[in-house]
């Protein structure tokens, strides 16, 4: 897929890794590239999953549906963004969210524990890809953590000046 190879270079998953080390990575990895036309699902609530996915084009929504038919979109996730690293590196925990298309998308799909677990030479640029990975990871949670600490104040005037104010 080289088509996709500025995308890949660029990503936060693949930083400080020269070009030259990402194709020995790559083929390490063990890469799956799959296309999905509109409103194709990625990722299906239940499912327990072992791959991380990496936009290459297109977009995909990260999506939660409740019990009454509603569907809230989580998260957008665009060329060079991830989505499942949290599910794929807690073996046995099933999704609780969807991904699906919102456009025709390309994803590059990794197995967690093929990057987790180093080659017998111990390449640097695969320690980095841990590094990347745990950093993405944490940037996530610290996300997340801030729209937290917004959402349980009491009131909508708490909620709005608390978000404010951060900003």
């Amino acid at each position: 897929m080289q088509q996709y190879q500025n995308i890949i270079q660029i990503a936060p998953l693949f930083r400080g890794i020269a070009a030259t080390d990402l194709q020995s990575l790559l083929s390490c990895l063990n890469p799956v590239y799959r296309e999905y036309a509109k409103g194709a699902l990625l990722f299906q609530r239940g499912e327990d999953i072992s791959a991380l996915g990496m936009v290459l084009s297109g977009l995909v929504h990260v999506v939660e549906d409740d019990f009454w038919g509603n569907r809230s979109i989580l998260a957008d996730i665009g060329p060079g963004d991830l989505f499942g690293e949290v599910y794929a590196c807690l073996p046995g925990e099933r999704l609780r969210v969807s991904v699906l298309a919102a456009e025709k998308s390309t994803a590059l799909f990794l197995d967690v524990p093929r990057i987790l677990t180093t080659c017998p030479t111990a390449c640097v640029f695969h320690t980095q890809l841990m590094r990347n990975l745990l950093t993405e990871t944490a940037r996530k949670n610290l996300m997340l953590t801030r729209k937290l600490s917004h959402m349980i104040k009491r009131t909508t005037r708490d909620k709005l000046l608390s978000y404010l104010s951060s900003q």
